[in-house]
């Protein structure tokens, strides 16, 4: 078995493993929000207090990415992985001990923190351990776990909250450590020879992420507690709205920029060539 055939198997095994940490991943994101009432009712705190909970995350994660994204074109990704997760299961048992408002929003952020390798993992797999021709199918493997945490978050949340505490959904995610083991076991020593174009799409996250969070806890705020901001106006939501939107179709006008200059630069003509000898 020559070298391309073993980095295609053990980019299989680890597609494998990635797809359940996209899962648990997207249902960490996802299922703090349909708890956000008993919070505010137990904690005693208002709508836009409750709302950071979302937007602290968000934040977080889209600043984590950026940072993961540029560290990744440097370090192994088998040691940027192994502190993620460290950090993921520090916030973990943080939320899960949250006496206070205020440690349950530093473990969403350490949370945060953490997961925001997931998603730098799930772009450098496929690059770093597929041909070009398989790409696609071990980014459909990403995508289907994306989509499955976010179809089933809700109702695991549902069934933890219906049974247990909400505290409880800050363990769901620990889960993810099982699967350290067998990221280390499959991604290899190799330092990395260079950027892939993460610094591009971690630049493109950060920059939409960050305003987008802010924008949209603005229009969280102005909604919900209008009397604390004497600027409220129904033409300054909607203008916010508004801007919301454009910075949506602008995130997604750079993704697909973005996607065609990795099939330009990494899909060369020689590995074409090699194909059609092939």
């Amino acid at each position: 078995m020559n070298t391309m055939e073993t980095d295609l198997q053990t980019g299989i095994r680890l597609m494998r493993v990635l797809a359940f940490t996209m899962v648990i991943s997207v249902m960490n994101a996802t299922m703090f929000n349909i708890v956000l009432p008993q919070m505010r009712e137990e904690l005693g705190i208002s709508v836009t207090q409750v709302s950071w909970v979302f937007s602290f995350y968000t934040l977080f994660y889209a600043i984590g990415v950026a940072i993961f994204g540029k560290l990744a074109d440097k370090y192994r990704l088998k040691s940027l992985l192994t502190f993620g997760l460290a950090v993921l299961a520090i916030g973990s048992l943080t939320g899960l001990s949250a006496q206070t408002f205020w440690m349950v929003i530093a473990g969403r952020i350490l949370q945060a923190a953490g997961a925001s390798i997931i998603p730098v993992m799930a772009m450098l797999i496929p690059i770093r351990y597929f041909p070009p021709e398989n790409r696609g199918r071990a980014l459909g493997i990403s995508a289907t776990g994306l989509a499955l945490g976010n179809a089933i978050g809700p109702v695991v949340s549902a069934l933890v909250v219906g049974t247990l505490h909400w505290r409880w959904l800050f363990a769901i995610p620990l889960l993810m450590i099982f699967m350290l083991p067998f990221y280390r076991k499959y991604l290899t020593d190799e330092q990395p020879k260079g950027g892939v174009g993460m610094g591009l799409l971690s630049m493109i996250n950060f920059l939409s992420g960050t305003i987008s969070t802010l924008i949209y806890s603005k229009i969280l705020d102005q909604g919900a507690e209008q009397q604390w901001n004497p600027f409220y106006s129904a033409q300054g939501n909607f203008m916010y709205s508004n801007i919301y939107l454009a910075l949506f179709v602008l995130y997604i006008a750079l993704l697909v920029i973005y996607q065609l200059y990795l099939r330009r630069h990494l899909i060369t003509p020689a590995a074409l060539k090699g194909e059609c000898q092939s």
